[in-house]
């Protein structure tokens, strides 16, 4: 799916929900969250020759693996995390995308400590 293929779903679903919120709300946020989930995995999809070449790229400047997994990971959890906040604020949720955003950012962190450890005791070492 290219760019002007997602401007023109997403323009249509929204003038199709702003049409469909007056006479039935509730169906009219399943359409927008269902087409937000089409989107997120089309947008996925697209992920997939960056990802080859990041993996490339690493090999090249010999990057060991489980830093680019780490990488990937915060990225998947970065855009879910924001995909689901998202949803939240457009279902009038604002409390709850706030804590989905929080739970996203300590997730992240907990996946990201051992590269954090790794810097650590490079920093460590260089300064002995």
């Amino acid at each position: 799916m290219n760019m002007y293929a997602v401007v023109g779903l997403s323009a249509i679903v929204a003038v199709l929900a702003i049409s469909l919120k007056k006479y039935s709300p509730e169906y009219s946020i399943l359409m927008v969250i269902m087409t937000g989930i089409f989107l997120l995995c089309s947008i996925m999809q697209m992920l997939n020759p960056i990802v080859v070449e990041i993996k490339k790229l690493s090999q090249k400047v010999a990057i060991a693996p489980e830093y680019i997994s780490i990488l990937g990971k915060v990225l998947v959890i970065a855009f879910l995390t924001q995909f689901s906040s998202d949803t939240c604020i457009d279902a009038g949720q604002t409390s709850l995308a706030a804590k989905i955003e929080l739970a996203g950012k300590v997730l992240i962190l907990s996946v990201a400590l051992p590269l954090f450890t790794e810097v650590v005791d490079i920093v460590v070492n260089l300064v002995r």
